[in-house]
């Protein structure tokens, strides 16, 4: 953890994207890797309104609520923005939230949280945002398993034990 500390040098606003319908133990270990870290200011975790099987936006906060994180000081839950359609209607897209936070703040550094499922997503925000100067890459957080939101609905649908996807 030191080597990653020295790379990513001070002051570090970890952003990151997604559903977390629902928050599991993977995601949980996953923000709790960033906000362990010294040199992280804050993670800034940015969440869609699509509701899968019945979990919706309400119940993703509920359940951050519940283990302990929205009571973190580092951490910071945002709903992603209503973005207009050409066609008409609003999305969401959480990405683009996370690219826009680097945009909007200028005086930080910023970098995108990731898993190895979602490396992609950070050379994706890396590539969208290096002409702002102010956006670095950020060490992996390990994964824990092959854990899954899905598997969580899943088991939430069957009446199956949760205890393995709860922190």
């Amino acid at each position: 953890k030191q080597l990653i500390l020295e790379v990513m040098g001070e002051n570090i606003t970890v952003v990151t994207a997604g559903g977390f319908k629902p928050p599991h133990r993977g995601h949980y270990e996953f923000f709790k890797f960033y906000l362990d870290m010294p040199n992280v200011n804050k993670v800034v975790v940015f969440s869609g309104d699509k509701e899968r099987e019945g979990v919706g936006l309400d119940k993703t906060m509920q359940l951050f609520q519940l283990y302990g994180l929205m009571d973190h000081p580092k951490f910071e839950f945002r709903a992603a923005k209503d973005r207009p359609k050409k066609a008409g209607g609003s999305f969401t897209n959480p990405m683009m939230d996370a690219m826009d936070y680097a945009k909007e703040n200028p005086g930080e550094i910023v970098g995108f949280g990731h898993s190895a499922k979602e490396e992609k997503y950070q050379a994706r925000f890396l590539g969208a945002t290096k002409k702002l100067g102010n956006t670095t890459e950020v060490p992996m957080a390990p994964e824990l398993g092959q854990m899954s939101a899905t598997d969580f609905r899943a088991a939430l649908r069957n009446g199956d034990s949760i205890a393995e996807f709860l922190p």
